[in-house]
């Protein structure tokens, strides 16, 4: 799950907000389900972090 500031949402030439974000998010949330490997959601947390999500 991502989470953007209102104020970074793209939106398209019709005013309305885009299908897909080609930016970072503000906020990186992930869930980690049994069958998930931990190594790799904190690799995607690392990765966002590193550029420039604030929160992981």
């Amino acid at each position: 799950m991502s989470v953007f500031a209102w104020e970074r949402i793209p939106f398209d030439a019709n005013g309305e907000i885009e299908n897909t974000f080609g930016i970072y998010p503000d906020w990186t949330i992930e869930i980690l389900s049994p069958e998930q490997n931990t190594t790799k959601v904190i690799i995607n947390i690392l990765h966002c972090l590193k550029h420039g999500t604030r929160l992981g």
